[in-house]
């Protein structure tokens, strides 16, 4: 018991600086977005995994547009991101607390799948503007990628803690 307490202490600190670092990247995608909307010249594209292209693949006038298009397209994600880790956070500091199955802990893993499911599917709408805005035709797109795998994944997790919840809950009537 005193193993698995550690553990989850562990994970807990693990999980509240991940949840900084998001936070902190989400205010950076934002401080980028002004920056590139005011000219200001950063040595930096976001390019969507299912674009592959040289510099001079862009069109002269795109450059800008596209960086600050690219720039506003991620923020969704990293928004979403931080939210999971601030769930998955949350499930822990219950779990230290001594809460261990809980249809709370349900809902917020199937929050998380819902939200892993949605950034698969901005992924791909971030590859099909992105190539809107920079008239790149010659796009890779990945309509079904690992992200629904991972959202299987927390679904099946979320229906094991489900269960977990209902023999809690017999356990208990019994006691």
């Amino acid at each position: 018991m005193k193993k698995s307490k550690t553990i989850l202490k562990i994970l807990s600190v693990i999980l509240t600086i991940v949840v900084i670092v998001m936070a902190l990247s989400t205010l950076w995608l934002g401080v980028l977005t002004i920056l590139q909307a005011n000219d200001v010249p950063i040595p930096m594209t976001f390019e969507p995994s299912g674009i592959s292209m040289a510099p001079d693949d862009l069109p002269p006038t795109a450059d800008r547009k596209v960086r600050v298009v690219s720039v506003i397209l991620l923020i969704p994600v990293s928004i979403t991101g931080f939210f999971i880790f601030f769930l998955l956070r949350s499930i822990v500091r219950d779990m230290l607390q001594g809460i261990r199955f809980d249809m709370a802990h349900v809902k917020k893993m199937r929050i998380i799948a819902l939200i892993i499911a949605f950034q698969g599917l901005w992924q791909y709408l971030h590859t099909v503007i992105y190539s809107i805005a920079t008239q790149i035709h010659n796009i890779k797109i990945e309509l079904f990628n690992e992200k629904y795998l991972w959202v299987l994944v927390v679904v099946a997790l979320a229906e094991v803690f489900r269960h977990g919840v209902e023999l809690q809950t017999d356990v208990d009537m019994t006691v």
